[in-house]
């Protein structure tokens, strides 16, 4: 399936694409993890859409861009008690992996301390905001 806004953009679908596609729908998306003969994990890939262009409506509102994508949390509809509680408990988890002894990449992805504690203080903020609107007294 394609989606464009505009019908020249067809001319961008080539027929590699459309050979990858196609190879890519027949290819096994099931794979199997532990011996052969033993309890084994299952693992199935789902359909994936592969994007070839940014989507200009859909971008996360200012006040989430400054949230560390470690600290984002999708708030729950209704109001849950104890939910601050988590991103609390969030933040102690996340600030102890910086004392793991992992590699350079990986605690470079890590934001420090401070950055952790306000984007998980940001985080409870905009679920309050977002609960009153609806109606909650928080």
């Amino acid at each position: 399936m394609f989606y464009s806004t505009d019908i020249a953009d067809s001319n961008l679908v080539t027929d590699d694409i459309l050979d990858y596609r196609q190879r890519e729908e027949r290819r096994n998306k099931t794979q199997f993890l532990g011996p052969e003969g033993s309890q084994r994990l299952m693992m199935s890939q789902a359909e994936g859409m592969e994007y070839y262009y940014e989507l200009p409506y859909i971008i996360l509102p200012r006040e989430y861009r400054r949230i560390p994508y470690n600290c984002r949390e999708t708030i729950p509809r209704h109001f849950e008690k104890g939910w601050d509680n988590k991103l609390a408990m969030k933040y102690q988890v996340l600030s102890m992996t910086k004392k793991l002894p992992l590699n350079a990449e990986t605690k470079k992805e890590i934001p420090s301390k401070t950055d952790l504690k306000m984007g998980c203080r940001r985080m409870e903020s905009l679920a309050k905001i977002y609960w009153r609107a609806k109606g909650y007294n928080i």
